[in-house]
């Protein structure tokens, strides 16, 4: 898409970001069950999204208004289940509430921003979700996408060795800096898409 604030340049680095978090989550969606499944299987499908708007030199591959329904859908299915996971286990969701939010946000995206204010809200809340994630305050929310029910959690191994536990973490840490990239760059996306094609109009009009 002609934009002023994605050159060519920026719209790469972004694009490569974004194939990195892909890639990350895909992995999770492969190696893990259940819960955690759903949850990088968002993420998988988010950063499949950002690609397809940030690829440099082509035209988005999803329309528009295919792109909301599916990403409105989604939001409303992880909404749901963040109201399910407070029901079931008397505390939680959180995660779920914080995926449904994305996952609206990227609807919004996909149906072209048309609101100043409303993109400005969306983009100060994705900074605010950055912030948390590069600063390990979500960590938790996180980790509890991937808990069983109560009454079915599997007993503590007592074979956990130290290689096991500094792959955790790594994992762990892997995991924030991806988020916090990704809510980085729908921020700025979102930004772009509601600014930059404006003031590429802007510049359109006074050259005609």
């Amino acid at each position: 898409m002609a934009n002023v604030w994605l050159p060519g340049w920026v719209a790469s680095s972004w694009s490569a970001i974004y194939v990195v978090v892909l890639l990350l989550h895909a992995g999770h969606l492969l190696a893990m069950r259940g819960r955690a499944r759903i949850w990088h299987g968002s993420h998988v499908v988010m950063a499949l999204g950002m690609l397809d708007m940030s690829w440099p030199g082509r035209h988005m591959l999803v329309r528009p208004g295919a792109g909301a329904v599916v990403f409105g859908l989604a939001a409303a299915v992880a909404l749901a289940a963040a109201v399910a996971d407070r029901n079931r286990r008397g505390s939680g969701g959180v995660v779920w509430f914080i995926a449904g939010l994305d996952l609206a946000v990227m609807a919004y995206m996909y149906a072209l921003p048309a609101s100043a204010a409303v993109t400005v809200v969306c983009a100060a809340w994705l900074v605010a979700e950055a912030t948390g994630w590069a600063a390990g305050r979500l960590d938790g929310t996180s980790s509890r996408a991937c808990e069983p029910d109560p009454g079915r959690r599997p007993a503590a191994s007592a074979g956990a060795t130290t290689a096991t536990m500094a792959h955790r973490r790594t994992d762990a840490l892997l995991l924030r800096v991806s988020m916090a990239a990704m809510c980085l760059g729908m921020a700025y996306m979102l930004l772009a898409m509601q600014f930059g094609m404006a003031a590429m109009s802007g510049m359109r009009m006074r050259g005609a």
